[in-house]
């Protein structure tokens, strides 16, 4: 089914719907993506998207076709978002590994970022399943994840050079990460 066929059955399924559905169509026809992103957003904060599984449905029908033509960032955000209306949590983690795995295999320039915010929220998941192993696996990877891109950054260089104080602490989604306590990552 093509994204604007879904969001025709929506307009139909949900009649409240209708005029934000519309508009969505509009823009993804027009492909003003950063304006699409906007409005996916607006829609997203209000109760209507959000009942049951239409969050889910909306991620995989629509959002997910042109998710490589926005902010990856915003992608990320949007899944996240999605997840916290997945109501078993295996299923969250599995629909955020899902998304991460989509992003890599894209390959797109720029796509580090999203996908740390995506492990990091899929260790916060595994941790409030009680899962601590899998939650430290995740976060240390997050941790080397995070070292390397400080590492691209110039004014980091220039501090990691040049300072004797403690490394920063880095604080992430249900976790905080010194960096003086990591092994070097690869």
């Amino acid at each position: 089914m093509s994204p604007v066929d879904y969001l025709e059955k929506l307009q139909t399924a949900e009649p409240g719907l209708a005029e934000d559905v519309a508009e969505l169509a509009s823009l993804y026809q027009r492909k003003l993506w950063h304006q699409l992103t906007l409005k996916v957003e607006d829609c997203f904060s209000k109760s209507d998207f959000n009942k049951g599984e239409l969050p889910l449905e909306f991620y995989n029908n629509f959002i997910n076709d042109f998710g490589h033509k926005i902010n990856l960032l915003k992608l990320s955000q949007f899944a996240v978002h999605v997840a916290k209306h997945i109501p078993d949590a295996q299923q969250t983690v599995a629909f955020l590994q899902g998304v991460a795995e989509h992003l890599k295999e894209q390959k797109l320039p720029r796509s580090e970022q999203p996908l740390l915010f995506l492990k990091m929220h899929v260790a916060q998941q595994k941790l409030e399943m009680g899962s601590v192993q899998d939650c430290k696996v995740w976060c240390t990877a997050g941790a080397c994840a995070v070292h390397r891109l400080m590492l691209s950054l110039p004014l980091y260089q220039h501090v990691a050079k040049t300072s004797i104080t403690t490394p920063p602490c880095i604080v992430l989604p249900a976790v905080i990460i010194d960096l003086a306590c990591l092994p070097y990552c690869n």
